[in-house]
This record gives structure tokens, C-alpha cells and sequence, in this order.
């Protein structure tokens, strides 16, 4: 005898995974977007700071030369984390590339940080790719 299956469990299984890692990176994007506008704020201050009190400058300019720095060696060790990150989605999902996400995910999300909330003119969204 036939039973009635009313669900497909592998389609649920794949619509139970898609809403996990939908609920990931909205926690990771928006923690991205949060950090972002922390730093930003702290900056602003630094540089008003810096602004009125001139001797502040070449401090300033060094802990930000120290900050490119530490994004030029995160660079080189993972040099997966340039660029916004669509070319090497696509470049998985046609099985050209197989990335380390989670190397890419740390050193991509505190880079983006630390250059766009230094006051770097750069846009969150390739990140958050």
C-alpha cells in the first residue's frame, strides 16, 4: 500500500538551511554595519581632536600607517579578501574555486572595518558579500 507523503523533507531541509544561513549573515552583515558606524564615530572624534590639537597629527597619521599595515599583512597572507567578493561566489558555484570561508570571513570583516571606519572612501556592500 501507497503512503501519502504530504512533504518533500529534502525540499524542507533545503528551505531550513537557506533560512539559517540567512539569519548568519544578517547577524554578520549587520555586526559588520555596527562596527563600522563605532569606529566612524570614534574617528570623527580622533580627528577633531587632532584638528585642534596639532601635536596629535603624527600620532595620528602613524596609528592609521599602522592600521594599513596590519590590513597589507592580512592581505598577504589571504589574498582572497581583496575586491568585493562576487567574482569568487561565482567562481565557487560554477566549482572553479574552493575558498577557506571562514579565513576570508574574519580578515575580510575586520579589514573592511578598520579601512572604512579609518575614514577610507569605500562601500560596505562589496564586504558584505
Amino acid at each position: 500500500m501507497k503512503t501519502l507523503n504530504l512533504f518533500d523533507w529534502s525540499k524542507i531541509a533545503y528551505v531550513a538551511r537557506g533560512l539559517l544561513v540567512g539569519v548568519i549573515v544578517g547577524i554578520v552583515v549587520s555586526l559588520f554595519r555596527v562596527s563600522i558606524e563605532t569606529m566612524l564615530t570614534i574617528m570623527r572624534d580622533v580627528y577633531a581632536f587632532a584638528g585642534n590639537n596639532p601635536i596629535w597629527i603624527v600620532p595620528l597619521i602613524v596609528g592609521i600607517a599602522i592600521i594599513a599595515f596590519i590590513i597589507a599583512i592580512m592581505i598577504r597572507d589571504e589574498p582572497d579578501i581583496k575586491g568585493s567578493g562576487i567574482q569568487d561566489i561565482e567562481g565557487q558555484l560554477h566549482g572553479v574555486l574552493k575558498l577557506n570561508w571562514l579565513s576570508i570571513l574574519w580578515r575580510k570583516f575586520v579589514g573592511g572595518v578598520l579601512s572604512i571606519g579609518s575614514g577610507l572612501a569605500l562601500g560596505r556592500e562589496g564586504p558584505s558579500i
